[in-house]
């Protein structure tokens, strides 16, 4: 069985031819000659498949006709001007479709590349039809560098400018660069912390008891009227 599916459904061929078969898809070769080596093979891929086959569309069902290209409400079949109109039409606008040919397992997007029909008696169309494989374009996009991560590009700047310091210094002596002062390396030695201790009768430093004043002297009491005595 051999139907196919396009943007408009699926089209079921009513009569399936004797052969059929894909041609092509061989491997090509690019042959060339190398000095001391002779011929070189260098693999380039396959060529494109095509599907050609003869046959026709009948207008009433036969005993030869697919059972599910027979509509089960009407018990008919497509009307092979209908057919052949949307073949045609395929053909024009380069349509991608899926060709399945059951018996082989194929499964192919295709390109109707030629479709000729003919009218042999009133109703039935006989064709002939030729189907190319269809290939997608595929393009390997290499990502944008970030600025300064171009290690190559770097490194011949710095040549370049070294290579321009040479020149302009062609002729002279070169100047000695002054002696770098040697300096200790650091101590890696931490100071250490001391450990806290709290503060307690036992361990609290001695502190001196300031001596208390001396008592006052022992002056006579006021006596009023003018006269003092001793006590």
């Amino acid at each position: 069985m051999i139907y196919i599916i396009c943007k408009k459904g699926k089209l079921t061929f009513p009569v399936t031819p004797e052969v059929i078969g894909p041609e092509g898809g061989d491997a090509l070769y690019d042959d060339v000659e190398v000095l001391k080596q002779g011929t070189i093979p260098f693999f380039k891929g396959t060529s494109l498949k095509t599907y050609s086959w003869s046959s026709h569309f009948p207008l009433k069902p036969t005993s030869y006709t697919e059972p599910t290209a027979i509509n089960v409400l009407t018990g008919t079949l497509n009307p092979p001007k209908e057919i052949a109109q949307l073949l045609a039409t395929l053909r024009d606008t380069a349509e991608v479709i899926t060709l399945y040919i059951t018996e082989l397992n194929i499964e192919q997007k295709v390109q109707i590349r030629s479709f000729t029909p003919r009218q042999v008696k009133p109703g039935d169309i006989d064709y002939s039809i030729t189907m190319v494989e269809y290939r997608e374009v595929k393009l390997a996009i290499k990502p944008k560098q970030q600025a300064g991560t171009n290690k190559t590009g770097q490194a011949v700047k710095k040549v370049a400018k070294a290579a321009k310091a040479a020149k302009s210094n062609q002729g002279r002596s070169p100047a000695k660069k002054p002696a770098k002062k040697s300096s200790p390396p650091p101590s890696k030695k931490t100071p250490k912390k001391t450990p806290y201790k709290k503060t307690t009768k036992a361990n609290k430093p001695y502190t001196p008891k300031r001596p208390a004043p001396p008592p006052p002297p022992n002056l006579p009491k006021y006596i009023p009227g003018g006269r003092s005595r001793e006590d």
